[in-house]
């Protein structure tokens, strides 16, 4: 099961006007979108936890408030709902992977045979081979439609991000690095 302790690394579109490192709780949990690794992490590693790191319009700031930090939290809240069912599905695909595996390996290893003396075993193999296919396509468009939901919801959350990251600079709740 996924901890609600997150550390997620985003960052909008390269022409989006910022872009933002978000650590909360656990360091060990990473989402990133659109956003370089290694930069993310060296923030994590200079900042520890707890912290928004962003930049907007040239110029880079860190919250570490915690009414600021909640209130980010709150708006990825809808997202964090669909974890579980993306959970089962990814689950689910990862089993069909594992059942998939040795089946295609005996059915290789038959086909691969000159003098295919088990035909009717590599018949079956293949049936075996396409029952587990269609389960998986299944799945897979169960998954790009949970993908899609999501990252409508994510570009949703970040426009939410905007002003509360912009009251915070005016505020001076976000520091200026």
């Amino acid at each position: 099961m996924r901890t609600f302790a997150l550390l997620v690394l985003l960052s909008l579109l390269s022409d989006k006007p910022m872009t933002y490192v978000w650590v909360h709780g656990n360091r060990n949990n990473i989402v990133s979108s659109n956003t370089d690794l290694d930069r993310a992490l060296a923030v994590r590693d200079e900042l520890g936890t707890n912290f928004l790191w962003f930049r907007l319009r040239r110029a880079e700031y860190v919250i570490r408030d915690r009414a600021t930090l909640d209130s980010i939290e709150r708006l990825w809240e809808p997202y964090r709902m669909s974890d579980p069912e993306y959970d089962r599905i990814r689950e689910g695909i990862r089993t069909l992977e594992r059942q998939e595996r040795p089946i295609e390996k005996e059915h290789d290893r038959i086909a691969d045979r000159e003098d295919r003396a088990d035909n009717a075993r590599l018949a079956e193999l293949r049936r075996q081979l396409d029952e587990i296919e269609a389960k998986m396509r299944v799945l897979e468009k169960e998954e790009d439609r949970i993908d899609q939901r999501r990252d409508a919801l994510e570009a949703e959350i970040e426009r939410k991000m905007v002003p509360i990251l912009e009251d915070a600079v005016r505020t001076g709740v976000a520091k200026k690095r």
